[in-house]
């Protein structure tokens, strides 16, 4: 019996690639990035939402990408 291929971390099923997971990937570490910016250069309220909205972009287009199959799936 073969063995199912493994999905790798950038991809949707084995041998997709996935651009939305590296969006988000690149969105995590901009949100990262710009959090030590702001404790190191005490940048305050702006550095504060700078961060925010990167670390809502990192997440939130996965998870209504989801939510959206779902829904398509069901149809």
């Amino acid at each position: 019996m073969e063995e199912p291929q493994k999905t790798k971390y950038l991809e949707e099923t084995p041998g997709v690639s996935s651009s939305m997971r590296l969006m988000c990937m690149f969105s995590f570490w901009a949100a990262v990035m710009f959090g030590l910016l702001t404790i190191v250069k005490s940048a305050g309220d702006q550095g504060f939402w700078i961060t925010l909205t990167f670390i809502c972009g990192a997440f939130a287009p996965k998870a209504v990408q989801k939510f959206a199959e779902i829904q398509v799936n069901r149809s």
